[in-house]
């Protein structure tokens, strides 16, 4: 369901590696995990959402709509629930590419104060499929375990070794597919 291309270059995932550690340390801090609700597909219908990984344009002018609107204050008028849903459905949907980098930095921002819904990241038939996420707590959950292997072994500077590479998948499936309180 799940692929990172375990030969992408040193220096695309130096930042990848690096970025998602960080993200993971404030879970790790006790932050609360967002509720899941009903699938993206129909809360997109109902908001009349559009799903299109290229149109980074609509996903920025959503993002700027989230920030103007106070919705990490209160997130429930009409216009949050639109503009959050385009944020959120495109950050978890589309790779990591196709996805403005002010998009991925701000979003979680906002995901405690609003509703999420459940989608998968879109599947690329030319990568290998990750290890299956275990979603397991406590300190021996797998995600955890890939994160402290990350670094200890000094991924975030070089993530080229294969035992790198192996823990960034397995982090990187825990992280796109369990729940937040799981890492």
């Amino acid at each position: 369901l799940f692929q990172i291309n375990s030969n992408l270059d040193t220096t695309m995932m130096k930042p990848i590696a690096l970025v998602l550690a960080m993200s993971m340390s404030t879970l790790f801090q006790g932050a609360d995990g967002h509720a899941l609700e009903e699938p993206c597909a129909c809360h997109a219908k109902e908001l009349n959402v559009t799903i299109d990984c290229e149109d980074k344009d609509a996903m920025v002018t959503a993002l700027a709509d989230v920030q103007t609107l106070g919705c990490d204050q209160a997130c429930e008028s009409e216009a949050c629930k639109k503009a959050f849903a385009v944020v959120q459905i495109h950050h978890d949907y589309c790779f990591d590419d196709e996805v403005p980098p002010i998009l991925e930095s701000e979003f979680h921002k906002y995901e405690d104060s609003c509703a999420c819904c459940q989608i998968y990241r879109k599947r690329d038939p030319s990568k290998p499929d990750c290890p299956k996420p275990t979603c397991t707590t406590g300190a021996e959950g797998a995600g955890k375990v890939a994160y402290q292997d990350l670094i200890a072994q000094g991924c975030a500077l070089d993530c080229s070794s294969d035992n790198c590479v192996a823990s960034y998948r397995m982090l990187r499936a825990e992280h796109d597919t369990c729940d937040e309180e799981v890492l």
